[in-house]
């Protein structure tokens, strides 16, 4: 295929891309986007800012996604459409990144094109371009990228210095930008012993790590700088470091699935968390019989195929820095290239006939992703238009003029996108109204498109009951959505909410709030709709 006809069909695949998720670019942020935007565009000057470099934000460092959003700042202000634009730009360097990592491996521009074609319109991305904060992946991701790129062409390719020096210096701003980019020099430890061409196993391995030597240098470096942190302050990382060998299991195979499942990942988590041992069984199921396949066809890829085989190190070895916490959809933007990998050496794999077969299958998956992305974005843009609804609401009650205030309801999410989460609506006060009033939530509700709630107000208490439905539901600090059981209690300063009805899938779909009566904090509540004071 020609470079000319692979131009134009980068070119098709960025403005497919853009068009798709074009509705999520709007000039609205959500959730956590309000408090790193609110921390990162006071600087006075370019010395001030450049303090970033020598601070931790938090239990994080990422300067260079933090000197991102202040220049994001100085484009646009508060509007999010530079952030938006940014992240999209991003992506779509991304895309053509991973289809140069294609050719190198599979030495091949059309295989590499379809490749890239499936990383550029996975679904999973959907959050990565529309969340602000899915910067963090994005940014880390074209260094990370880059720098398999120069490494390749260097240690494959024969390049000279120059590309290997380039391809250090993306790894430091890799990991100047997300901790996950730490997996990097396994990755081509592991890619040189595949690929390379050195005469025996001994001089092979001793040829891949004096390559990468330097990268493990760095990134144990910055490694025992994160561990001297987290050993003064082991509670702010806790939630990342569960590396118990059932939890990695389970992230593990939820990844995959995430990243092999184009329809509404929100559904498939509710199904699920209801029903992990069936979810289980259908998995071990599913690879029983591609191994008896494989093994009737005579065709071990994991064995035989070298691609295949490094396709599957990608996956593990991206996820291995994230597989401590959660299974979050913006995690597996770095894993979904060696998926996108993997799809293809499995065409290769194939004979002509069951290749046409294959073929079929996979634009059959990107049309449903394709079709995903745009649904997704829509609900991308609502949520964007009941952020500003509820904020217009919160200053037609002069909630801005308020110190302090119970809340009752917070708006958390529209569907699977976000809208304020844990203590996020206080920064979108700062950001907008230039206050920062305390906000003590009792409890967040996720919407859908028309939430039907009933409200009663008795003596003393207040009622709330919605429809059971898959987005419909209640969360109670901190974060919980899914209950053993009614009747459970939770209280702050005096307030007691009560759990009394759950729907099927065990998410809180009513429940009554006990105020006391000395209380003389303002309360608010939210029906869905509108804010309205107790």
């Amino acid at each position: 295929m020609s470079k000319s006809l692979i131009a134009i069909g980068i070119v098709a695949a960025w403005l497919v891309t853009a068009g798709l998720f074009k509705k999520g670019m709007t000039d609205s942020f959500s959730a956590d986007d309000y408090g790193h935007v609110n921390k990162n565009i006071h600087f006075e000057n370019w010395k001030s800012t450049l303090a970033i470099f020598f601070e931790l934000d938090g239990r994080e460092y990422r300067p260079l996604v933090r000197l991102s959003l202040w220049l994001n700042y100085l484009m646009t202000g508060t509007s999010a459409v530079s952030f938006h634009l940014t992240n999209l730009l991003l992506h779509c360097g991304n895309i053509l990144c991973v289809y140069f990592i294609a050719v190198i491996f599979f030495q091949n521009s059309m295989q590499a094109y379809a490749g890239s074609l499936v990383f550029a319109l996975h679904p999973i991305h959907t959050t990565n371009v529309n969340f602000i904060m899915g910067r963090t992946d994005l940014l880390c991701a074209i260094f990370y990228l880059c720098a398999v790129i120069f490494f390749s062409n260097y240690f494959f390719g024969q390049k000279g210095k120059r590309h290997y020096w380039i391809s250090l210096a993306c790894f430091i701003f890799a990991i100047l930008s997300k901790e996950m980019a730490v997996s990097l020099p396994l990755l081509l430890f592991c890619a040189a012993m595949l690929f390379g061409k050195a005469t025996g196993k001994a001089t092979q391995f001793k040829l891949a790590i004096l390559s990468t030597l330097p990268f493990w240098v760095i990134a144990s470096t910055y490694t025992a700088g994160h561990l001297f942190f987290a050993w003064h302050n082991p509670q702010s990382i806790a939630v990342y470091t569960n590396f118990h060998w059932l939890n990695a299991t389970k992230n593990i195979l939820q990844a995959a699935f995430g990243l092999i499942y184009p329809f509404d990942l929100y559904w498939a988590r509710n199904f699920y968390e209801n029903r992990p041992i069936l979810f289980m069984a259908l998995g071990a199921l599913a690879i029983t019989a591609l191994v008896i396949y494989w093994h009737r066809q005579n065709r071990i890829l994991f064995i035989k195929d070298k691609i295949f085989l490094f396709s599957i190190v990608w996956f593990i070895v991206t996820l291995l820095p994230v597989i401590g916490g959660a299974a979050l959809r913006w995690r597996l933007y770095l894993p979904s290239a060696g998926v996108s990998l993997l799809l293809i050496a499995l065409y290769r794999s194939l004979s002509k006939e069951q290749g046409r077969y294959f073929a079929l299958i996979l634009a059959a998956f990107l049309i449903l992703s394709a079709t995903e992305i745009f649904r997704q974005s829509s609900i991308w843009r609502k949520q964007s238009q009941i952020s500003k609804n509820f904020l217009d609401a919160a200053k037609r009650q002069r909630l801005d003029q308020l110190d302090e205030f119970y809340f009752a309801n917070m708006p958390f999410g529209y569907k699977s996108a976000f809208l304020f989460s844990h203590h996020s609506i206080q920064e979108a006060f700062n950001l907008y109204f230039g206050r920062r009033p305390q906000i003590k939530i009792l409890s967040y509700l996720n919407l859908s498109e028309a939430p039907a709630m009933e409200v009663i107000q008795g003596d003393g208490r207040l009622r709330f009951q919605i429809e059971p439905k898959p987005y419909d539901f209640f969360i109670f600090p901190p974060g919980r959505r899914v209950l053993a059981s009614t009747g459970v209690v939770f209280r702050s300063d005096g307030y007691e909410v009560v759990v009394d009805t759950l729907a099927p899938s065990k998410m809180a779909v009513g429940y009554e709030v006990r105020i006391p009566p000395q209380s003389k904090v303002p309360f608010y509540f939210f029906d869905g709709h509108e804010i309205h004071r107790l």
